[in-house]
């Protein structure tokens, strides 16, 4: 992917200082919107999509609550906001390669890589702050408009550089530099946090004064870094698949316990939730049926203790049942079918019939749990591979 990083913020109030330029918060919501006569250089215009966060009506309303709202002066009274302050804070983020180049199923994994890290970046810049973020894809470009509101309804306090500028205690030029160096951070920042790992460079040729051969030899750097990384998630993706059953299993049940559940929001895939739902209750279902198998087996232990009682157990048998009481625990404990170890157990040389007696009863019991007959103890090769249980968490 060739191109360079774009992100920029602009605060708006409701009402511009000049009625010859600038635009008003009423506006900025309009063309956001796509609502028509507010976006004469969208040839095309096209429905936007929220991303991430509340809806532009949500996003509205909230706002409007500025004009009952007031703020304390230094003299400590109150008065209403100004209408010419600055209440809505917004940044835009583009992405380098048109829309129309974005086909391919790997152009469209690298577009929602960018996007979800981009969304990331600016949450953590704004926090709580955060409102929503709107794809346009009706324009060259594909880009984000993102939007904060804070509670006292100061968008420069949301601004980087305005924000850095006032709590400097400068004033003037000095205040200025405060305020492009923080603003330079911030480009920093994003260009190694997104930039970097999408194959974006920091600043585009003409900016730098850069020959075509040297910026053609720094895109190839970001190219190879980018796909050096993708190289790495098909490779992650590779041995995930080659993990048993049980294992993905209890990855998935991890993910979703830790924070998986946010990335997959941050990307605006709300079709994720209901797979997310249904892993977090098959969860609960397998875990539950692990405890009940391994209450079970100690009861079957106690209740043949019982039933051979005359003769007692060996030595051989009370170690042998042992071995396979704490092997199938130890099993369900950690998401593995116990079925083929127990086989292996009973068709040892040597192995008591008391102990195979166990460990059928024991099969027959998972057998049971899955809805499955079996006749023998060698004819349990579907039953093994069917059931997992899900580690105790």
């Amino acid at each position: 992917m060739a191109g360079y990083q774009f992100i920029h913020f602009e605060n708006y109030a409701r009402k511009c200082r000049s009625e010859k330029k600038g635009r008003t918060v009423q506006e900025i919501f309009d063309e956001v919107e796509r609502v028509s006569g507010n976006m004469p250089h969208v040839r095309n215009p096209r429905k936007p999509i929220v991303v991430d966060g509340c809806s532009i009506e949500e996003l509205r309303a909230e706002h409007d609550q500025v004009d009952d709202a007031t703020q304390t002066q230094k003299n400590g009274r109150s008065r209403k906001i100004r209408s010419t302050q600055n209440t809505l804070a917004t940044c835009v983020m583009s992405y380098p390669v048109p829309v129309a180049e974005i086909r391919t199923d790997d152009q469209k994994r690298a577009y929602a890589k960018w996007r979800r890290l981009s969304l990331a970046f600016i949450k953590r810049q704004w926090g709580e702050d955060f409102r929503c973020a709107v794809q346009h894809t009706d324009e060259k470009f594909p880009h984000l408009h993102c939007y904060a509101l804070r509670k006292d309804f100061d968008a420069s306090k949301s601004h980087p550089g305005l924000a850095a500028a006032a709590t400097s205690g400068l004033k003037g030029r000095e205040a200025g530099k405060v305020a492009i160096n923080a603003l330079r951070a911030v480009q920093d920042a994003y260009s190694v946090q997104v930039g970097q790992l999408c194959g974006q460079t920091r600043l585009g040729p003409g900016k730098r004064r850069l020959s075509r051969s040297g910026w053609k030899a720094e895109q190839a750097q970001y190219e190879a870094l980018e796909h050096a990384e993708a190289r790495a998630e098909k490779k992650i993706a590779l041995e995930f698949g080659r993990k048993s059953l049980a294992t993905k299993i209890s990855l998935a049940v991890s993910a979703v316990k830790g924070s998986e559940l946010e990335d997959a929001r941050e990307e605006g895939r709300e079709e994720l939730k209901p797979e997310i739902d249904k892993l977090k209750k098959e969860k609960g279902i397998l875990a539950s049926e692990g405890m009940v198998l391994k209450n079970q087996v100690s009861k079957l232990k106690k209740a043949l203790e019982v039933e051979y009682a005359k003769p007692p157990y060996s030595e051989a048998e009370t170690r042998y049942m042992t071995v396979v009481q704490e092997l199938t625990t130890l099993c369900v404990d950690n998401g593995i079918n116990p079925t083929q170890n127990l086989i292996q157990i009973a068709e040892e040389k040597g192995c008591p019939d008391t102990v195979a007696d166990f460990i059928q009863r024991i099969i027959e019991m998972i057998a049971n749990m899955l809805g499955m007959k079996i006749t023998s103890l060698h004819k349990d090769a579907q039953t093994a591979e069917s059931l997992v249980f899900c580690p105790q968490c």
